[in-house]
């Protein structure tokens, strides 16, 4: 007994430190049940704190001209790099001392294991302190508010049973306004090309959020909002199926440019919900959708109609092909065009390492409470259909 009172008073440090963090993860942990089953209180309280702390770190990383979630990804590949070759220096070193002769004066005692006690007690305070801290600053910052009422409720929309009759109407007048507002593109303009203005499209996506921000709704998206920042490794993100990402730890969002222009501003309003603490897939798609089709940029408007005709037609053809081949026959061939480009480009990706991200992403949105998980992103048809049916499209 008196060998373990010296043991826990001489690395009483870290045993503090594993109590704490023990009672942080308890506390995280008791409040997502507490918020999983008042919606209104994560509503009230944790929605706008989230907003107040990821802004304070988003003013400072908003300055940056780069991706600073690119730079620590490449620094953490180094990082793990170099943490390989220490261990297997380390485990050579080992079997080195084991194999070589001992001086009779080395003796393996009870101090060796009591200082490997030490360094476990060591180890696990650190690391399970340092854990406790960033999952404390994830829920505060972002992961609490997962649980806040679902925007169809937030908006007063009331989702029902569609039919497929209704999603046939949806699709094909979401068609029609998306070959009306690729008609309004200036000449010359392409929407299905990989060569663009990548920061200006950005630039004008960023301005077709603070004008829903504006809008009737508008206080459900207030926030300061991240800049999305382009990365340099876009063609490795299109091959783990990300067109963005937004990272809650950062409060930044990252875009790959490896895709035709009007997919762009899509992608870049449902980073911008994300940081206005619309964490829900569906959720985000659906905002992303409500700011480019109010957007003055006729590029940014383009892509909400067009991406979210590209979800109804989808869910159409799962439903009732015959209808969705109709619907397809009398869709304006433009948009058809681009989608081809559009799918023959996804399709040049597709393979396991797709197919190994898409699950480590399936995991991750059911461990925030989404348990659909990547299915979710389908339940953004049945919100467009709530919001056509009881508010019509402009």
């Amino acid at each position: 007994m008196e060998r373990v009172k010296e043991f826990l008073s001489r690395n009483r440090r870290y045993v503090v430190m594993l109590l704490v963090a023990a009672a942080l993860a308890g506390l995280n942990f008791g409040v997502s049940a507490l918020l999983r089953g008042n919606a209104a209180l994560a509503e009230r309280v944790f929605v706008p704190v989230a907003k107040a702390v990821s802004s304070v770190l988003r003013a400072v990383v908003n300055l940056l001209p780069f991706s600073f979630v690119e730079l620590c990804v490449g620094l953490l590949l180094l990082l793990l790099c170099l943490l390989i070759g220490a261990l297997l220096w380390s485990g050579i070193s080992f079997l080195w001392r084991k194999l070589r002769p001992r001086p009779e004066s080395a003796e393996a005692g009870e101090p060796e294991e009591e200082d490997g006690r030490s360094g476990l007690l060591r180890f696990l305070g650190t690391v399970g302190l340092t854990g406790a801290i960033l999952l404390s600053y994830f829920n505060i910052s972002y992961g609490f508010t997962f649980n806040r009422p679902e925007i169809d409720e937030l908006m007063g929309l009331q989702e029902e049973s569609y039919s497929v009759e209704q999603l046939y109407e949806l699709t094909a007048l979401l068609a029609e306004r998306a070959g009306e507002a690729r008609e309004a593109l200036p000449e010359g303009a392409d929407p299905a090309s990989f060569d663009f203005d990548f920061d200006a499209l950005r630039d004008a996506s960023i301005e077709a959020f603070q004008k829903l921000q504006r809008g009737e709704d508008g206080a459900l998206f207030s926030g300061f909002l991240t800049k999305p920042k382009r990365v340099l490794f876009s063609e490795g993100m299109s091959w783990l199926g990300i067109s963005g990402m937004y990272a809650p730890f950062f409060s930044e969002s990252s875009i790959s440019d490896d895709g035709i222009q009007a997919s762009i501003p899509y992608t870049v309003t449902h980073e911008l919900a994300h940081s206005v603490m619309f964490g829900r897939e569906d959720e985000a798609n659906f905002v992303a959708f409500l700011a480019c089709t109010g957007a003055d940029d006729p590029m940014v408007r383009y892509s909400g109609y067009y991406r979210a005709y590209s979800y109804c037609a989808n869910a159409l053809y799962s439903a009732d092909p015959e209808l969705y081949q109709k619907m397809r026959d009398e869709a304006p061939e433009g948009v058809l065009a681009d989608r081809t480009v559009e799918s023959l480009h996804v399709r040049s990706y597709q393979g396991a390492s797709v197919e190994i991200a898409q699950k480590y992403n399936d995991a991750f949105i059911k461990s925030t409470g989404q348990e659909a998980g990547i299915e979710s992103y389908g339940r953004v048809v049945d919100l467009f259909l709530a919001y056509y049916e009881q508010r019509g499209l402009e």
